[in-house]
């Protein structure tokens, strides 16, 4: 009977100061401040094959964010956002734009079709540049208008010298555009293929005065010379009297662009090294 007694109180007595110090330790813990720069324990285990990558662990601080609900967002199939496809604008070139193409072309009428303006441009034809859209360039040759793909053509946004060979013309054109010279030319002799003046997209590359020009069987002495492509250039011709029309066909120049006498200093002046030479039919 004491014995149970015993075993009793100490069993009565166990419960009380198991109690006791649950209560005090519950205080203290309610009582802690956490503080910023609280030192979390650092987890040395090596091994993390077994992490559960849905708990975020800080020391003796574990919170499982799988636990945590997210909004679901539902999307309606039925309901259509009314939205219209927005079409690039076109782009408008300024007034006095120029490009070249780069190979002899037809004009389109649309760029959505395959039927054609009735005109072909010859390679390194000069076209004035009105609008862009998409890939297409709306350009205007000799009062036509058509479509070119923009890469069959160059834009010139420069000087350049403009050399129509069926027309025996040469145009000087400042950076903006501005026609700013145009004279009659005798070119190279057609029906003489060794001196047919070149078509092609040059620059002036070389620019001297009184000099004299050699080639097979003649010199000639000139006050101006511009040379755009290798012994081809722009010089004035005193032994000529008349320029343009059907001259260079029969008895044009080995090659060169002849120029009168007294329009050649003013080409001159108004070109320089680099300015761009087209040269086409």
């Amino acid at each position: 009977m004491k014995v149970k007694n015993l075993e009793f109180g100490k069993t009565v007595l166990a419960y009380a100061v198991a109690g006791f110090v649950g209560f005090v330790g519950f205080n203290i813990a309610s009582n802690v401040i956490v503080e910023d720069n609280i030192n979390m324990e650092k987890n040395t285990d090596n091994d993390n094959s077994n992490k559960d990558l849905n708990t975020v662990t800080g020391g003796a601080i574990s919170i499982d964010t799988a636990s945590i609900e997210t909004p679901v967002v539902t999307i309606d199939e039925n309901k259509k956002l009314n939205v219209e496809p927005t079409k690039a604008p076109k782009l408008t070139y300024k007034k006095g734009t120029y490009g070249y193409v780069k190979k002899s072309l037809s004009l389109r009428k649309n760029p959505t079709t395959k039927k054609k303006v009735n005109i072909k441009l010859p390679s390194y034809q000069k076209v004035k540049m009105l609008e862009k859209e998409d890939n297409w360039v709306l350009a205007k040759y000799k009062g036509t208008k058509g479509y070119i793909n923009e890469d069959n053509i160059k834009k010139i946004n420069e000087d350049f010298v403009d050399i129509d060979i069926s027309e025996q013309k040469l145009k000087v054109y400042d950076k903006d555009g501005n026609m700013v010279l145009k004279t009659d030319i005798v070119s190279g002799t057609e029906l003489i293929p060794d001196r047919r003046s070149d078509r092609g997209a040059f620059e002036i590359y070389y620019k001297t005065t009184k000099t004299h020009l050699e080639g097979p069987g003649y010199i000639s002495y000139v006050d101006y010379f511009e040379a755009y492509n290798d012994g081809e250039g722009l010089h004035d011709a005193t032994w000529r009297t008349k320029f343009g029309g059907n001259i260079y066909k029969y008895i044009g120049s080995h090659g060169c662009i002849n120029l009168p006498p007294k329009v050649a200093p003013k080409v001159f002046k108004k070109t320089s090294v680099g300015t761009k030479v087209l040269v086409h039919d």
